[in-house]
């Protein structure tokens, strides 16, 4: 594969993954909010490892912003995907014409 593609590829899927995360982070945060004592975990992403992990938060859960972080993510995570998918599309015609 293209070196350029792989890098954007790569860069996309990581992307992908954190959204996905993010939502589900969302998700379990809604279905425990009822819980007392329990405080809204959030998604920390480490710069130096490029890594990204739940981490419980400070704050209690509060719906409205579970809710917006859910919608937040899953829109993310469709314009990734449809602009990954239109630049794997591009590049198989470039490749095509080439040849």
């Amino acid at each position: 594969m293209n070196p350029a593609v792989e890098r954007v590829s790569d860069a996309a899927l990581k992307a992908l993954d954190l959204n996905l995360m993010r939502h589900q982070v969302a998700a379990k945060n809604i279905a425990r909010a009822n819980e007392p004592g329990f405080l809204a975990h959030r998604v920390s992403i480490s710069d130096q490892a490029g890594t990204a992990e739940s981490q419980p938060g400070t704050l209690p859960v509060r719906l409205d912003h579970e809710v917006a972080e859910m919608v937040s993510a899953s829109l993310e995570y469709q314009l990734i995907a449809d602009a990954l998918s239109r630049y794997l599309g591009m590049s198989r015609l470039a490749i095509s014409t080439r040849s």
